[in-house]
Formats: C-alpha cells, sequence, structure tokens
C-alpha cells in the first residue's frame, strides 16, 4: 500500500527557472509535483552521507600514520568541507570552512 502524500514543501522559482522545471516535468511526461518529487526521493536514496562520512573518517583513521605534517591540513580540510557540503549544501560551506582552518591551523597558506 503506498503512503498517502500529505505533507506539502514550497520553493520560489522566478519564471525562467518554473518555465524550465515545468519543460522537464513536461518531457518526463509527469506533472511539476510528481517531478520534483521523484527528484527529491532520487536525491535521498543515492547517496547515504553518513556512510560515506564514517567510510572517510575509518580511512583516515587507518592511513594517517603515513601522512605528513605538511598535508595535514589539506585533509582536515578535505573532511570537514564534506561534512559542511553534505549536511547542508550551502553556498556559504566554504567561508565557514576557512574559518574552521584558520583557527586550527593558524598561518597556513590558503588553498
Amino acid at each position: 500500500m503506498k503512503a498517502r502524500l500529505c505533507r506539502w514543501v514550497k520553493a520560489r522559482l522566478d519564471e525562467p527557472e518554473y518555465a524550465a522545471l515545468v519543460a522537464r516535468a513536461s518531457v518526463a511526461g509527469q506533472s511539476v509535483s510528481s517531478y520534483v518529487r521523484r527528484i527529491i526521493v532520487a536525491e535521498r536514496s543515492d547517496f547515504d552521507a553518513a556512510e560515506a562520512m564514517h567510510a572517510l573518517e575509518e580511512r583516515l583513521r587507518r592511513d594517517s600514520g603515513a601522512l605528513s605534517v605538511a598535508l595535514e591540513p589539506l585533509v582536515v580540510e578535505a573532511v570537514l568541507l564534506g561534512r559542511e557540503v553534505l549536511a547542508s549544501r550551502d553556498a556559504q560551506a566554504l567561508s565557514r570552512v576557512r574559518a574552521q582552518l584558520d583557527s586550527r591551523f593558524p598561518g597556513r597558506r590558503p588553498c
């Protein structure tokens, strides 16, 4: 039995964005609502962020003895960026990560 759809998601789009969305839904042979729902469900099921972060952290723990001191800030940056992107997909992620890196590694060369 299919679950009853009872929650709404709202987003504001400008005219060109909305026209493109309607066109993509039409090409897919779906209503805009069905098309957007399919995209959201597909994205959620395509990638398990927690599993990916766990795998990355395990590999870093295992291989950390092989890291040179010079590479440590880059590894930490990669982990912090990954967390930021996976957690929020926020455009401000890079500035937050840079601030965290600057506090942990004063005087580092920006990448």
